[in-house]
């Protein structure tokens, strides 16, 4: 019964935080959108009504990924934060090409790049790889052989990620031999 008044509340109140709270209760009482239509509050002007539709549709199988990959897309960081919260249990294979190219972006949060990093460390993706070699590595020295990139969180994530899923690879291999 819940989820009928909350349904007409969410169609008589346009008021954003009225509509964030409506969809906050669904989700917490883990009763779904049901016949609810999401998508209008996915394309919500205010980052917080989108975060708690985007989080309403992570709990539906049926929307998860597809959900996953359009919170990574997000420009509200803590849109992305949920999503690699949501991508710790499983990230979607079609959302590896999205997290990889986000993790570059400059304008991706940095304060998520290690996160993102150990989530693309799980794929086997070569996008993945990609990714994590341009964090852990700088280039070569003058012979050709890899640079490790200057020390940081996320160098020391991806050269982990490396050894871990690609330890044998051309281009890793050495990189690994030069951090030991």
């Amino acid at each position: 019964s819940v989820g009928e008044l909350v349904g007409e509340r969410l169609k008589s109140d346009g008021r954003w935080f009225v509509q964030r709270n409506m969809l906050t209760i669904l989700r917490e009482a883990k009763i779904g959108a049901g016949g609810i239509d999401l998508d209008k509050f996915l394309k919500h002007t205010d980052p917080r009504v989108r975060r708690e539709a985007i989080q309403l549709q992570f709990s539906d199988p049926l929307t998860r990924d597809r959900s996953i990959i359009a919170a990574l897309k997000e420009t509200d960081s803590q849109i992305v934060k949920v999503a690699l919260q949501a991508a710790r249990q499983g990230l979607p294979e079609a959302a590896v090409p999205v997290l990889a190219k986000r993790v570059i972006d400059p304008d991706f949060p940095p304060e998520y790049r290690a996160a993102a990093l150990q989530l693309l460390g799980r794929s086997n993706s070569m996008l993945a790889l990609e990714a994590l070699l341009r964090f852990a590595m700088s280039g070569t020295t003058l012979l050709g052989k890899p640079k490790l990139a200057a020390k940081s969180r996320e160098m020391l994530v991806g050269l982990s990620a490396l050894a871990r899923a690609w330890p044998n690879d051309r281009r890793v291999a050495p990189l690994l031999a030069n951090a030991r």
